[in-house]
């Protein structure tokens, strides 16, 4: 067989199943650390392009860290979930997005703006007074997480990575300040009553004290909170 080349054998690090044929445990971490192969195989090497990388459980990400303007859309969203105890995960998955992580753009779209409608302070679209149609954060939310085949119509992608963006809400913080900022509370031994909560916050300030009017415009009107009463 001396006209025939010899089949060179690929190691395990390369991804074969090293000399004799076998892939052994210790072959198989040694194909599992080759972080440059495993970036290049069934994705033709666009998990590097986009700048995704592999999370602390291992998965791989199909979109790359959020920028500023999509964090702060996800911070928007997680305060309504946070407040309403949204399931997203579960929005997602009974509304057909596949097991993969992945579902139509136009079916995340709908869902994203219905879940987060009116009634919940969120406004996605609007038309301006020549006619033109706005929806800057919807575009920007689906294009960030696009993902498979390029849209030629709308642009972006005719995918969106849902699984991505559960994750990073799940990082988001949706809170208003960092605990140290806040203010401190003035608490009393004895509960405020009705009348006096009123009377504390209608001076702009809910500190557990009446004060004046931030604009002044009280001028000394309230006598004092006197708790009972």
């Amino acid at each position: 067989m001396g006209s025939c080349a010899r089949m060179e054998k690929v190691s395990s690090a390369e991804g074969g199943a090293g000399a004799d044929g076998v892939m052994s445990s210790a072959e198989m971490v040694a194909l599992m650390n080759n972080s440059a192969l495993l970036m290049k195989s069934s994705t033709g090497g666009s998990l590097s392009v986009t700048g995704a990388g592999r999370d602390a459980d291992g998965t791989i990400d199909r979109s790359p860290p959020p920028t500023p303007p999509v964090q702060a859309i996800l911070k928007e969203l997680k305060r309504s979930i946070d407040k309403y105890g949204i399931d997203m995960t579960s929005e997602f998955r009974t509304q057909g997005a596949t097991q993969y992580g992945t579902i139509t753009k136009s079916r995340f779209n709908s869902i994203i703006t219905i879940t987060f409608g009116n009634e919940k302070g969120f406004l996605w679209t609007w038309i301006d007074a020549d006619g033109k149609i706005h929806d800057d954060k919807i575009r920007m939310l689906a294009d960030h997480y696009g993902t498979g085949a390029t849209d030629l119509h709308l642009g972006g992608k005719k995918q969106v990575a849902w699984m991505d963006v559960c994750e990073d809400l799940g990082e988001t913080d949706g809170g208003y300040m960092p605990a140290e900022m806040a203010p401190a509370l003035k608490l009393s031994k004895v509960p405020l009553s009705a009348q006096a909560l009123q009377l504390d916050a209608s001076d702009g300030v809910i500190d557990g004290v009446v004060g004046e009017f931030t604009d002044g415009a009280s001028r000394g009107a309230f006598q004092g909170d006197h708790d009972g009463w």
